[in-house]
């Protein structure tokens, strides 16, 4: 049973895990927000007025090529071309970099041996966890206001620009989220890494396959990267679909805490299948 003693030392946690990703942490905001307020810039200049900006609309409705790579254009404005362009790659960026953060400071740590010494000490056994936790859902927040803030400096709806920023933040912490489960499950980073980056793959062709208006569109809505779609930053702002996020993210999030609740430091909850017992013929010469 988890209580309030497992969570002791979170703050000391977050700090320590700050003060060691002082530079990647920042490095990884930046590229992210300053990927989406490039686009944004880029569509600016390259198609000032709204007349240029139909014909691309247009000449997006009848490629099917961009459509199942990025999904269907639901409007001509700045705003909505940017959340199109940048849908996917921002939303497998910002994956990437949950997954990152939560195995580097979870799964790593135990590997290497130090979350076992600093356990050791007055912190918690839900305190690295929660540190890991919190750190990358702020890291994912902070993304999401710094993406609204510029792109309401280019002069877009501060509206559906917090909408998409949101968009984006709620990918991020769902896999974040799931990263927490797979360190539980497995017992090597290695491990925790191969599953959450093959769900990653597995969900973006899902959505590469769900794009069509055949008889697979639905299998979109069984993908994140199709409910960042559906979000429809500037072109409807459905922020009901970001519930679908938030339930996800809570449900894995709680199941991180149980699953750890579970199992010894360094252990897993799916053990490792043991080595062969005896060399093959080829070693024993």
């Amino acid at each position: 049973m988890i209580t309030k003693d497992d969570f002791a030392g979170t703050k000391a946690m977050i700090g320590l895990i700050l003060r060691r990703d002082k530079i990647i942490i920042p490095l990884f905001i930046i590229f992210i927000v300053l990927f989406v307020l490039g686009v944004a810039a880029t569509f600016q200049n390259l198609y000032p007025d709204e007349a240029s900006r139909m014909g691309l609309y247009l000449q997006m409705q009848n490629n099917p090529s961009f459509e199942v790579l990025l999904g269907r254009l639901l409007d001509p404005s700045i705003g909505a071309l940017t959340a199109w362009r940048t849908g996917v790659p921002v939303s497998l960026f910002i994956g990437l970099i949950s997954i990152f953060l939560m195995i580097r400071h979870t799964r790593s740590e135990e590997r290497k041996g130090r979350l076992e010494l600093i356990d050791s000490t007055a912190v918690g056994r839900q305190a690295p966890l929660s540190a890991a936790f919190i750190t990358t859902f702020v890291v994912n927040l902070i993304i999401a206001v710094l993406i609204a803030l510029g792109l309401t400096a280019l002069d877009q709806s501060s509206t559906s620009s917090m909408v998409l920023g949101l968009s984006v933040a709620a990918f991020g912490c769902l896999f974040a989220a799931l990263t927490g489960v797979a360190v539980q499950l497995t017992e090597s980073s290695g491990d925790a890494r191969y599953l959450t980056v093959a769900l990653l793959a597995l969900f973006l062709f899902l959505r590469l396959i769900g794009w069509d208006d055949g008889d697979y569109s639905w299998l979109s809505w069984l993908s994140p990267y199709g409910w960042v779609h559906y979000v429809e930053p500037f072109a409807g702002d459905e922020i009901g679909v970001l519930g679908i996020f938030l339930g996800f993210t809570a449900i894995l999030t709680v199941l991180a805490y149980w699953l750890s609740s579970l199992r010894d430091v360094g252990a897993g909850i799916i053990t490792q299948r043991p080595g062969p017992a005896r060399a093959s013929k080829s070693l024993r010469s």
